[in-house]
């Protein structure tokens, strides 16, 4: 136990009198933690602020009235701008570096961070916990966003008060020693993300007759930035066995493109301890791109089946896993087949059930999740959105493809079993994903916009490396 706590707030040292943004000159925000004989207590460390959106004119987009969704006409820009459901304010945030303030010596860095938060928040948490106050004081909304986005997105001209905790490896400890022994104090650099990558529409298709609802040009701004939490006075025994060696969950960042039907990714990590590999996909469309979320994550279409190999052996799995049924099964279509856009219950369409069980399993360490937002009723919400389209004589007043139904998935396997201490060895072998899927055949019986593109494979390969709380070398 410590002898005591201090707390501070820290502002940027580099802060502008307009706030930070990507847009508008400042698109890096760097706090200074001074070297001092004391450590950091990580539960305690948030970084607060306000968040303002603003349209491409400068003004605060601001709004006290609901959205009336009974078929998408009418949305207002206030109520038609969201920014991600399932990490908040975090997602304005594309990298995360830590540094040692005594030599410079980068201790942390992560590559895709709101990607990698947004896919973990939505799987342990329910929408029950995105409604309490500890966990919509980053402005997270989760899979009950169509009720909570409309309140917690809406900004005064003032901002909206948030507060954030980092994710980062160094930041999964309990203490960082800030004396000059150790870190020697900290340098935090936050990368921000491009307006169009954390700022989405309600709708991926409004309408010509809703242009006063486009969040094209809109941008946001983080004002009145601090780091704040506490430090810890430690006594002379707790400084002395502060461990000389620290484990450090980190993980490798990659992104391929996915252009055919059959597909084969090849990852090389060259690192020792692997603990698994998570794959997530989106359209090529979604990158930075106002109408769509980057949030996303779409289970490739039309998935038939997946095979995943070490050094071209199947591994851990032995066998292909196949998704029962999918467009092509004859038997479970039937001779006459299936629409799958006239299926009642779309999730009839799509037997994904042991895929997303073994991706859940390499996403939390061979664990799966019974607390979570990803569900059937998630899946069903996605798959309808996924299919609507503007045909039939569809308004042009009418929004269609809710940017709001979303059910992240992905593909992926497990390296560690749930076994504490238990990795894989990649160091010098391959990693493959084989994958047979819809995507670019335009099949009629798969959705239009999502089945005549291309796909942008996010891999991330979960693993442990070993810092030097000395001599801040770290080995993977």
């Amino acid at each position: 136990m410590p002898l005591r706590k201090q707390y501070f707030s820290i502002p940027p040292i580099n802060a502008p009198q307009a706030g930070f943004s990507p847009s508008g000159g400042q698109p890096t925000v760097i706090f200074s933690v001074p070297e001092q004989p004391r450590a950091l207590d990580v539960s305690s460390l948030r970084i607060a602020g306000d968040l303002v959106l603003q349209d491409s004119a400068g003004a605060a987009i601001v709004s006290t009235v609901n959205i009336n969704d009974s078929n998408g006409a009418n949305v207002s820009k206030a109520t038609g701008t969201n920014m991600p459901q399932w990490c908040g304010v975090e997602g304005s945030i594309s990298k995360v570096v830590m540094q040692s303030k005594k030599t410079r010596v980068e201790v942390s860095q992560v590559l895709q961070y709101p990607e990698y938060v947004s896919l973990r928040e939505a799987y342990v948490k329910n929408k029950e916990d995105y409604l309490t106050t500890s966990n919509a004081q980053n402005l997270a909304s989760g899979s009950d966003a169509e009720f909570v986005s409309r309140r917690m997105t809406l900004s005064s001209s003032g901002g909206k008060p948030f507060s954030l905790k980092l994710k980062t490896p160094i930041l999964s400890q309990s203490r960082v020693m800030l004396d000059e022994d150790h870190m020697g104090g900290m340098i935090i650099t936050l990368h921000l993300a491009p307006d169009s990558a954390f700022i989405s529409s309600y709708h991926r298709d409004i309408g010509t007759g809703q242009t006063t609802a486009s969040p094209v040009g809109a941008r946001y701004v983080l004002k009145n930035l601090r780091l704040e939490g506490q430090y810890e006075v430690l006594s002379p025994q707790e400084i002395s066995s502060y461990p000389a060696q620290i484990g450090l969950p980190s993980r490798l960042s990659l992104m391929s493109d996915v252009v055919s039907s059959v597909d084969s990714s090849v990852l090389n990590p060259q690192v020792s301890a692997v603990k698994s590999f998570v794959s997530v996909y989106q359209t090529e469309t979604q990158e930075n791109n106002f109408l769509r979320s980057q949030q996303d994550f779409k289970l490739p279409v039309g998935v038939e089946h997946v095979t995943q190999f070490k050094d071209a052996l199947r591994f851990p799995l032995a066998y292909r896993v196949e998704a029962v049924p999918n467009f092509r099964s004859a038997v479970e279509r039937g001779t006459a087949g299936f629409n799958s856009n006239t299926l009642i219950d779309k999730t009839a369409g799509i037997g994904i059930s042991e895929l997303q069980k073994i991706f859940e399993r390499a996403l939390f360490g061979g664990r799966e999740m019974a607390h979570t937002s990803i569900g059937l009723r998630e899946l069903e919400a996605s798959l309808e959105a996924e299919f609507d389209t503007r045909t039939g004589g569809t308004a042009a007043t009418d929004g269609v493809g809710k940017n709001l139904s979303q059910c992240p998935l992905g593909l992926g396997v497990d390296q560690s079993f749930n076994i504490a201490g238990m990795f894989e060895d990649y160091q010098g072998r391959d990693y493959s994903l084989r994958l047979t899927s819809g995507i670019n055949t335009g099949n009629a019986l798969l959705p239009t916009d999502f089945s005549s593109v291309s796909y942008v494979q996010r891999a991330f390969v979960p693993l442990i490396e070993r810092l030097d709380t000395q001599s801040l070398v770290k080995t993977m």
